[in-house]
């Protein structure tokens, strides 16, 4: 994701269905990072979760909150 570029694939069709007036459009990515960095809750097929589960959504939040 961290290469991903949302004005080229993201934003266009989000503002084309909510209005421009009705995003705020924030990005937080770190290249080769395990999905458990993006879901809190996560465990693997054993069930163990790492001590770090959901990191870079709770960077995100930090970033989006000012915005509010």
């Amino acid at each position: 994701m961290a290469r991903l570029d949302l004005n080229t694939s993201f934003i266009p069709p989000v503002k084309a269905k909510f209005g421009k007036q009705h995003i705020i459009d924030v990005k937080e990515a770190k290249g080769s990072q395990p999905i458990s960095q993006c879901y809190k809750n996560w465990k693997d097929v054993e069930g163990n979760s790492t001590k770090n589960n959901g990191e870079l959504y709770q960077l995100l939040l930090k970033k989006s909150k000012p915005l509010n």
